[in-house]
């Protein structure tokens, strides 16, 4: 626990001020009965505004940061991969029969028969780009960074 003056003995004063009968008070009043009790009602309270920013202000930016983190180790899985672009055909064409049949999972099959609704005339390209993507998909997953709607 702090022991922080700024934290106990203010709030302390402040709330044996409130006990008081302030109702009655004017503003002006009751900032220098607050003054008389040791009290300094202005610096208090942007004391208390700038750690209440700082803080909201961490917290709101707090997501780019784990964006930023993410975006990196996304990066870097992909920059390790080898596309398909650069394989034989002969490869890309049995990979990509792998996935149509169900080889790299249910969700990466589903994904090839909405992305493609004529298999037999894909071109060699396309097919090297979707292959690309279930890799890269499935090293995420395998380092669970997968996206949430886990689409591999």
């Amino acid at each position: 626990m702090n022991s922080d003056p700024f934290e106990h003995e203010p709030l302390e004063r402040l709330f044996q001020a409130l006990e008081r009968d302030t109702v009655t008070m004017t503003p002006a009043e009751l900032r220098e009965d607050l003054r008389a009790r040791g009290l300094h009602p202005e610096e208090t309270t942007a004391a208390i505004q700038g750690k209440v920013e700082a803080f909201l202000k961490v917290r709101r930016l707090s997501w780019q940061e784990a964006a930023r983190q993410k975006q990196a180790a996304v990066q870097a899985a992909a920059s390790r991969l080898v596309s398909w672009g650069t394989k034989q055909k002969d490869e890309i064409e049995a990979a990509f029969e792998k996935a149509r049949s169900g080889g790299f999972g249910a969700g990466a099959q589903g994904k090839l028969q909405a992305a493609f609704r004529n298999l037999s005339h894909v071109p060699t390209a396309d097919k090297a780009s979707f292959l690309d993507e279930i890799e890269l998909l499935q090293l995420l997953k395998e380092n669970k960074m997968a996206p949430p709607d886990d689409a591999v």
